[in-house]
């Protein structure tokens, strides 16, 4: 990580971060694959998912989405 941020070099990595433009996983916290540089996280990158496969993210988000609001903060 210190390599792509610190010298501004580009890089495609897994990290968390919260997503917009996912279906059903807007706003939730969760580690896909983006382009990262000295900026931070530039953009993530979309991924190819069967039926089964979207399914499961979205009840990954569903899952985290209910952990938080049972948090009340």
């Amino acid at each position: 990580m210190v390599t792509v941020v610190g010298p501004d070099q580009r890089a495609i990595l897994t990290i968390c971060s919260r997503i917009t433009g996912v279906p059903d996983c807007e706003g939730v916290t969760l580690a896909l694959p983006h382009l990262v540089g000295g900026e931070g996280a530039l953009a993530t990158i979309p991924l190819r998912l069967d039926a089964i496969e979207q399914e499961g993210l979205r009840r990954s988000a569903g899952i985290l989405r209910e952990a938080i609001a049972s948090l009340s903060i």
